[in-house]
C-alpha cells in the first residue's frame, strides 16, 4: 500500500534502512511516515538526524522544530535542536533552549553536555569544568546511561561528540564496561580513523567480560565492525553471540560462539554457552557434555558451572553414585550453593542413605530462593519418612513417631516454612502405623482419618505446591486401615483410570511460572513428564489393589524414563 493508514511501517522501514547504511532510502521512508500525524514527531526526528549527518543544518533545524511541535517535551529532540544551534554558531539561542529544557527535566544530560561543549567553544573553560563535574555527579558513573546518550549523538552522525561523552567514563578509570570501548572504536571507524578504531577494539578485548550482555541493535553494528577489523578478538563474537541468543537467533549465536572459541578456547563462559545451545537447540547432547566438562575444567572454583554440569549429568541419566562421587570430589564448590547441597542430599536419599541425608540437612543453614521452593523441605520430609518406615519394619515404633513428628514444624535452618495447605497423607498414614504398632488404637485411628483428607482427583503436579498423586494412594491405604474397602478401592481405581485416560496427552506449560519441580537450564519434554506421571499413578493404583507384579511394571517404566524419580524408586521398593 503506497499510502498506508498507519505511518509506523514506513518509520520502521526508515530506521532499518538507516541501520543498514542506506541513508537516502531511510530519508525517503521517514518523510513518508510523517504523512500520518501519529508518527510526525518520530519521523521528523529521523529526518533531522540524517540532516545532521549530511551537514544540512538549516533543513535539520526546520525538521527538528516540526518534531518538537508534535512532542514539545521530547528531551532527545531538544538536545538535537541545541546541537543544530551550536553547529550554526547561535550560542545564545542554544543556551536559552538548554535553560528552558533543564527547567522541564534537570536530568536532560544531552542538554547539559551541550552546555559543556558550548562553554569550551566560547573559551569558558572554568564554566565547562563546572558543568562537567555537575554532570558526572548526577550520572554517578552509570555506564549504561552514558552509552544511551552517546548513541543519541551517534544516531545523528556526531561521532566526535559521542566519543567525548564516553571519555567522561574512561578518564576516571581504564577498567570499564567493554561496550564503551567497542563504541569508541565504532565511532572512530565511522569517522574514518581505522587505526584508532583497531586500538579501541583491542582495548575492549582486555576488559572484564563479567556482566557484559549487549542488548541494543546499535551494539550489534559495533560488534560486527569489531569482528571485521580485529580478526584476533575472541570477545566480540562472544558478546554478539549473547545478543543473538537472547533474540532467539540461535544459529547466529552458535556461529559467533564457535568463532570465539576457535580464537580462544580458554574462556569457560563461551564453552558453557555453546553447551546450552547444543543441548537445547541442536539436540547434540554428547557435544554439550564435552563442552561443559571442558568449561568446568578451566575453572573448578565456578560453582555455577558445577551446578549446571551436575544437572546435565542428571538429564543424561548418569548413575546416582557417579554423580555423588563427582560432587563429593568438589565439596568446596558444592558448599557455595544451596541448590548443589540439596542435589547432594537428594542423591543420598536416592541411594537409600537416609541417615546421611538427615545429618546433612540438619547441618546447613539454607536460604529461600526463587525456583527453589519446596526442594529442601521435600528432602527433609522424605528422609524422615523413610527412616520411620525402617523403624516400623524393625519394631522401633517410638523412634518412628519421633521422626515423623519432626515433620510437623520445619526448623528455621531450612529457610522455608510449611505451606498452610500442605497435604501430608503419607506422614499421617505412617504415623497411624507407628501408633498401631505401639498398641495405641485411638491415636492410630486419628492419624488414619487425617490421612484420608484432601482431594481424591489425580492431576499432574507441575509446581511444588500442587498436590502430589501419592497422597491419593495413601488416602486409599488409610481407608483400608479403617475398614472401608469401597472408599479405598475408589482411590486406587481413580489413579488407574486417570493414568489410562491421560497417558497419550500432549502437554505444555503455556505461561511463565516459577517454582517448577526442576531447574529449567536444560530443556525438558513435558510429554515425557506426563508419561512418567501416568505410569506412576497407574502403578500406585495396582499396588493399592494388591497386584504387585503389575505395579512393578509401571514403576520400572517410570524409572526407565527418569532414573532420578524419587517417588518411582520409593514405590518400586514398596513392591517388595
Amino acid at each position: 500500500n503506497p499510502n498506508p493508514y498507519d505511518g509506523e511501517p514506513y518509520y520502521n522501514l526508515g530506521w532499518s534502512k538507516k541501520m543498514q547504511g542506506d541513508v537516502d532510502g531511510a530519508y525517503d521512508a521517514f518523510f513518508k511516515a510523517t504523512w500520518n500525524a501519529a508518527w510526525q514527531d518520530a519521523g521528523y526526528m529521523g529526518l533531522a538526524q540524517i540532516d545532521m549527518m549530511r551537514g544540512d543544518y538549516a533543513y535539520g533545524l526546520e525538521h527538528i522544530d516540526r518534531s518538537l511541535y508534535r512532542n514539545w517535551l521530547n528531551h532527545k529532540g531538544r538536545q538535537l535542536k541545541v546541537s543544530f544551534l551550536r553547529k550554526m554558531g547561535d550560542y545564545e539561542s542554544a543556551r536559552k533552549l538548554i535553560a528552558e529544557s533543564l527547567q522541564f527535566d534537570k536530568f536532560n544530560m544531552g542538554c547539559r553536555f551541550e552546555a559543556y561543549l558550548i562553554n569550551l567553544l566560547q573559551g569558558c573553560n572554568e564554566e565547562a569544568a563546572a558543568v562537567k563535574a555537575e554532570m558526572k555527579a548526577l550520572m554517578r558513573g552509570a555506564v549504561h546511561s552514558y552509552m544511551e546518550y552517546a548513541i543519541d549523538y551517534a544516531a545523528a552522525g556526531m561521532y566526535d561528540e559521542a566519543s567525548q561523552l564516553l571519555g567522561f567514563i574512561t578518564e576516571d578509570t581504564e577498567t570499564t564496561y567493554p561496550m564503551v570501548y567497542y563504541a569508541l572504536g565504532y565511532y572512530a571507524a565511522r569517522s574514518g580513523n581505522e587505526s584508532d578504531a583497531l586500538a579501541y577494539y583491542k582495548k575492549a578485548e582486555t576488559m572484564s567480560p563479567d556482566y557484559c550482555f549487549p542488548n541494543k541493535l546499535e551494539e550489534v553494528l559495533m560488534l560486527q565492525d569489531a569482528i571485521a577489523l580485529n580478526k584476533e578478538g575472541a570477545k566480540a563474537p562472544y558478546y554478539l553471540g549473547n545478543f543473538w541468543y537472547a533474540a532467539r537467533c540461535y544459529d547466529a549465536a552458535v556461529s559467533c560462539w564457535e568463532a570465539s572459541a576457535a580464537i580462544d578456547d580458554s574462556f569457560p563462559t563461551v564453552l558453557r554457552n555453546l553447551s546450552l545451545a547444543y543441548y537445547n537447540k541442536r539436540g547434540d547432547k554428547q557435544k554439550a557434555v564435552e563442552l561443559l566438562e571442558k568449561a568446568y575444567s578451566l575453572d573448578t572454583t565456578d560453582a555455577r558451572i558445577l551446578m549446571e554440569l551436575d544437572q546435565l549429568y542428571k538429564k543424561m541419566r548418569y548413575p546416582h553414585r557417579q554423580r555423588l562421587d563427582f560432587l563429593e570430589a568438589h565439596a568446596e564448590a558444592v558448599a557455595q550453593r544451596d541448590d548443589l547441597c540439596i542435589e547432594r542430599i537428594t542423591l543420598y536419599n536416592q541411594l537409600g542413605e537416609y541417615q546421611k541425608a538427615y545429618d546433612l540437612i540438619n547441618s546447613r543453614k539454607f536460604h529461600p530462593w526463587e525456583g527453589g521452593e519446596g526442594k529442601v523441605t521435600m528432602q527433609y520430609v522424605l528422609c524422615r519418612v523413610e527412616l520411620a518406615k525402617q523403624a516400623i519394619a524393625a519394631g522401633r515404633y517410638d523412634e518412628a513417631v519421633r521422626l515423623l513428628k519432626e515433620t510437623e514444624k520445619y526448623p528455621d535452618n531450612l529457610g522455608e516454612g510449611k505451606l498452610i495447605n500442605a497435604e501430608e497423607n503419607d506422614v499421617h498414614y505412617w504415623m497411624g502405623c507407628a501408633y498401631e504398632g505401639l498398641g495405641n488404637a485411638a491415636e492410630a485411628e486419628r492419624y488414619f482419618r487425617m490421612a484420608t483428607q484432601g482431594s481424591a482427583e489425580p492431576a499432574i503436579a507441575f509446581f511444588y505446591n500442587d498436590q502430589q498423586p501419592d497422597k491419593i494412594f495413601y488416602q486409599g491405604l488409610a481407608w483400608s486401615k479403617l475398614g472401608d474397602e469401597a472408599k479405598a478401592n475408589s482411590r486406587f481405581n481413580r489413579l488407574i483410570s486417570h493414568g489410562e485416560q491421560h497417558l497419550f496427552d500432549k502437554v505444555k506449560i503455556d505461561y511463565f511460572a516459577v517454582s517448577l519441580p526442576d531447574l529449567l537450564i536444560w530443556d525438558d519434554d513435558m510429554n515425557v513428564r506426563n508419561q512418567i506421571h501416568c505410569n506412576l499413578v497407574m502403578g500406585m493404583g495396582y499396588l493399592g489393589k494388591g497386584d504387585r507384579q503389575k505395579a512393578r511394571e509401571f514403576f520400572e517404566k517410570v524409572l526407565s524414563l527418569d532414573i532420578n524419580h524419587q517417588a518411582g524408586k520409593q514405590f518400586l521398593d514398596m513392591c517388595d
